[in-house]
């Protein structure tokens, strides 16, 4: 799963981190990565959020649009599932993810971005201010939503940063 992919390519990067995971229904991630993150914040729309009691997670139920706007620090930032409608047009995704990420990308820049999307999508413009570090497909079913690749990607260090 997406999960397990990005909870072997964060080891050992968690450490006294934010970790915001946008749109995260049950936060599955949290069962497979260190819990050394100062924070793991989460939201959605519904209340998947999980029953166990994680000490330094917050989940929110809110719409991404608005929640971005009220984080103070992002240091990874987390969009699993299959991303964007704005990318594939499927009815259930976000219609406003993928304008919520560029927020975050341009007020927060995230060390370390993950994205799972179906196949072909691509998130425009990351590749200006991000390099890609893994791209990995999965094959979650006969769907076409089902075809995914889980992208990783960090941040470039620019000039006079």
């Amino acid at each position: 799963s997406s999960d397990v992919c990005s909870s072997d390519l964060l080891k050992g990067k968690t450490k006294g981190k934010v970790i915001v995971d946008l749109n995260c229904l049950e936060a599955r991630l949290l069962l497979y990565i260190d819990h050394d993150f100062e924070k793991y914040l989460g939201n959605d729309v519904l209340n998947f959020f999980p029953d166990n009691f994680y000490p330094n997670a917050e989940f929110t139920v809110m719409p991404d649009d608005k929640y971005v706007r009220t984080l103070e620090e992002v240091d990874i930032l987390l969009c699993l599932g299959a991303f964007g409608f704005s990318l594939i047009s499927h009815p259930s995704e976000s219609v406003t993810e993928v304008e919520s990420v560029k927020y975050v990308l341009e007020k927060h820049k995230p060390e370390i971005v993950i994205f799972e999307l179906v196949q072909n999508a691509i998130f425009p413009n990351i590749e200006e201010s991000y390099k890609l570090v893994s791209d990995r497909l999965l094959n979650l079913g006969e769907d076409w939503t089902a075809k995914r690749r889980v992208r990783i990607y960090e941040r470039k260090l620019l000039r006079g940063e």
